[in-house]
């Protein structure tokens, strides 16, 4: 999978690396905070209020892992992307002094379409800890290249000439690979050795001459 865009590459992953409780706006809010940035690759998440913003339209891998501590109720955590809940875990075992409520998953965004992490349920008051949030763009959904694996309008995809570039070579290629193998499979063999026993006569005639 690639981090590339045609503006750059996209990619970040944030945690949390101290234990304070949440805060008065994480409070009213419910969106779960993180203080520490490991990698923010292109500048799209906003760490002052955790949330990643879309540059372009694209396919996004999304992943998440919020601990609760010393915490017996049971909680849920979505990924939040403009306001609706995505992907959801939860974490509900009152026998253990840590759990973690984690999931990933693949979300087309459009651009300056917002994710970040919410509290649907329960609470985090003993903090959050080791918790991480994460996401990169895994492909650009360009116009061209859409219409050129599911065109819109019933028609064929688009021939070698009208594709993109980087696409127009792989047809290309993919085609020449193609006719190799397929005069490959209905040449015989016995056509394949007298083709070699004449190459190599006419190479003797020549030298003899």
């Amino acid at each position: 999978m690639s981090v590339r865009s045609g503006a750059g590459r996209v990619a970040f992953s944030a945690i949390r690396n101290t234990n304070h409780e949440p805060s008065e706006m994480s409070n009213r809010t419910m969106t779960i905070y993180f203080d520490q940035i490991l990698v923010n690759v292109g500048g799209h998440f906003d760490p002052a209020r955790s949330i990643f913003v879309a540059p372009r339209k694209g396919v996004y891998s999304f992943s998440f892992h919020v601990v609760k501590v010393y915490n017996r109720q049971t909680i849920q955590v979505s990924l939040v992307v403009s306001g609706w809940p995505v992907i959801s875990a939860f974490a509900g075992d009152q026998d253990v002094t840590r759990e973690a409520a984690t999931n990933a998953g693949l979300v087309m965004m459009e651009r300056g379409d917002k994710a970040s992490l919410k509290l649907e349920r329960g609470n985090l008051m003993g903090g959050w800890k080791f918790s991480t949030f994460s996401g990169f763009l895994v492909f650009p959904l360009d116009r061209r290249l859409v219409d050129h694996v599911m065109p819109t309008d019933g028609s064929s995809p688009l021939s070698a000439e009208d594709q993109p570039p980087r696409e127009r070579v792989r047809s290309l290629r993919r085609i020449r690979r193609q006719m190799d193998e397929r005069f490959r499979c209905q040449r015989p063999a016995e056509f394949t050795r007298r083709f070699q026993v004449k190459r190599c006569v006419s190479k003797e005639k020549t030298l003899s001459n």
